[in-house]
């Protein structure tokens, strides 16, 4: 590649200088036949330089193109002086010497199609317009010359023809002697054949090979000049991922090549490619840009080589809070099961739920009415495809109350830092007089599992996210809370924030509440939550979160019983409000998608 640029950069000086010669001479000339005329215009202006340079130079091109149509001229008028054999014999042999030219110019291409250099440092492939067209280039060339030269390979020659019936062997003598009197004559014409083939083609492959060097020059400079522009809108488009197994922040994920298994670490445009790479297995592209569709790839966290579902998706991460049988993963289990019911009616919109195995426990859940295990926190994500395009992944976190209340265990819940908001689930069976009271009305011992300490697991909760979110004291937070109240079927919480108790108090004094059955929910759920003596919790949540909503909650709808589906109330609700809150896009999807599965609950 750089002898032939420096023999093209060679060949454009000679010629600027010839041009330039011609032009101080044509301006000599212009000086001596009219001084006057140029003494009063000191310099040529554009028309008249125009004018010269065509001169100068097209018209020198045209005395080359005149000079090759004589040439052709005195060739054609030989060639029509020669006897009829000779001018059909030639003719003839002309014909397969064209088509052996074409066909060892095509199967040179063809042969080395595959041929990429490799990138010294990534697992890719040089771009064919950087690096790997030249190599492409030399080596098709340099065998397109072999085949020109071999009169043996084809077929469709007198060369080839002469070159099968020469070597063929055979007992028979006259039949070997009948061959003789064809061998002649395909000798003469394949003798003629190669003369044309090697000097025309010879020729051809000279101004193609020329023609080639200087197009993956040209493309070479376009590419070097669109990576920078490709970068800046792959950055642009690209979105913040964090990883569902170590936590860790990052922008640029591993993408996995679906034909060889390779991890590619730095899969972005560069010399290996603007828009594509290929891969070193050399056999399939990879996009390697936003735009390009790179987040269809299978991909992984550079950090701790965990599976990453939605790349390049825009995430909506809500970390679910509680003690040990607050009711975490029942409410997760529901709210996956209605969202996804509650899709079926949207037109170009599919969720899916990763990972597999972990929503096939949730369905489980959801209609079996099991207990949900609650032994490890677990990443839920709920991915939105429009179109096939992955947009948006939901991101639930499953809390262990272990991680909250005890600091001697190593794996703090770092997504704290990254949340976009967060539900508190608060259990009123953990209050030692609810549990009296529940015991005192049904006379006999509950089904119902009783959660942690409310007020320790609150306190330890806001330890814990001052401590990884980095806040010093006094400093308060904005991101938004929904603190729900679950267990709300149970008789004695019913009556006190059930859905009919809180219509009923807003529709008897509307004013009291801003016209908005909205905040009364928020406070007659605040008021129930001091009333069973737990106003220190909300004290606690109030000093260090800004933006806190209280919304009554059932995630099963009755007493556990296996075989019972879930009949789940108001678990939607609180996801809404924190995606309206954090203007997610997904907001104005679970708004709309409430009354649509409260309708289907109740059917």
């Amino acid at each position: 590649m750089k002898k032939n640029i420096g023999f093209i950069a060679l060949i454009f000086c000679l010629l600027l200088m010839v041009t330039s010669n011609q032009i101080s001479y044509a301006q000599t000339e212009v000086k001596t036949e009219d001084e006057a005329s140029v003494s009063s215009k000191p310099e040529l202006n554009y028309t008249e330089m125009n004018a010269l340079i065509d001169k100068v130079v097209f018209q020198k091109l045209s005395g080359v193109i005149k000079f090759l149509k004589k040439c052709l001229l005195i060739v054609w008028s030989l060639f029509l002086k020669c006897p009829p054999l000779v001018r059909n014999i030639i003719a003839i042999s002309f014909f397969p010497a064209y088509f052996g030219i074409i066909s060892s110019h095509v199967i040179g291409i063809y042969q080395n199609r595959n041929r990429w250099e490799r990138h010294p440092y990534y697992d890719l492939m040089y771009s064919y317009f950087v690096k790997s067209g030249t190599l492409q280039r030399k080596e098709s060339y340099k065998d397109a010359h072999s085949l020109l030269r071999d009169h043996k390979w084809s077929w469709v020659s007198f060369a080839g023809l002469a070159h099968r019936l020469g070597n063929y062997d055979n007992k028979s003598i006259m039949l070997i002697f009948a061959m003789s009197f064809g061998y002649i004559p395909l000798f003469i014409l394949g003798f003629i054949e190669m003369v044309f083939r090697i000097s025309l083609g010879t020729v051809w492959l000279l101004f193609f090979n020329l023609l080639h060097g200087l197009l993956l020059l040209i493309t070479k400079f376009i590419s070097f000049a669109l990576i920078p522009v490709a970068n800046i809108i792959d950055k642009i488009i690209r979105k913040t991922q964090y990883c569902p197994h170590c936590y860790e922040t990052f922008y640029l994920p591993k993408f996995i090549c679906p034909s060889c298994g390779k991890i590619h670490e730095q899969l972005l445009p560069g010399r290996c490619g603007v828009l594509f790479v290929r891969c070193a297995c050399n056999k399939v592209f990879l996009p390697c840009a936003s735009f390009t569709g790179r987040s269809f790839l299978d991909s992984r966290c550079p950090s701790c080589s965990g599976e990453l579902y939605a790349a390049n998706a825009k995430h909506f991460s809500v970390a679910v809070i509680g003690g040990n049988n607050a009711g975490k993963t029942a409410f997760i289990a529901a709210l996956s099961n209605l969202y996804k019911s509650m899709i079926k009616h949207k037109r170009f919109l599919t969720i899916e739920i990763k990972p597999d195995n972990y929503f096939n426990e949730l369905h489980d859940v959801y209609h079996s009415g099991k207990n949900a295990a609650d032994n490890e926190s677990r990443a839920y994500s709920i991915i939105h495809e429009y179109w096939k395009m992955k947009t948006d992944n939901l991101v639930l976190y499953d809390t262990l109350a272990k991680y909250i209340i005890s600091d001697s265990y190593p794996r703090s819940p770092k997504y704290f830092r990254f949340c976009n908001g967060i539900i508190l689930m608060i259990d009123p069976l953990s209050v030692q007089h609810v549990q009296k009271e529940l015991k005192d009305e049904i006379g006999m011992e509950t089904r119902y599992d009783f959660s942690d300490d409310t007020n320790q697991m609150v306190v330890q909760f806001i330890h814990q996210y001052n401590t990884i979110c980095g806040f010093s004291t006094g400093v308060m937070s904005s991101i938004p809370v929904a603190v729900i109240i679950n267990k709300v079927d149970i008789e004695i919480v019913k009556r006190e924030i059930g859905g009919d108790v809180i219509k009923t108090l807003y529709n008897e004094n509307p004013a009291a509440y801003n016209n908005n059955e909205n905040n009364a929910k928020d406070q007659i759920c605040r008021e129930y939550l001091a009333k069973i003596g737990l106003i220190n919790v909300l004290n606690n949540i109030e000093a260090i979160f800004t933006n806190v909503s209280f919304f009554p909650v059932s995630a099963a709808g009755h007493v556990p019983k296996e075989g019972k589906a879930f009949a789940p109330i108001g678990v939607v609700e609180p996801v809404a409000w924190i995606a309206k809150k954090g203007r997610s896009r997904i907001a104005g999807l679970l708004s709309s998608g409430v009354k649509y599965i409260n309708n289907e609950v109740i059917l």
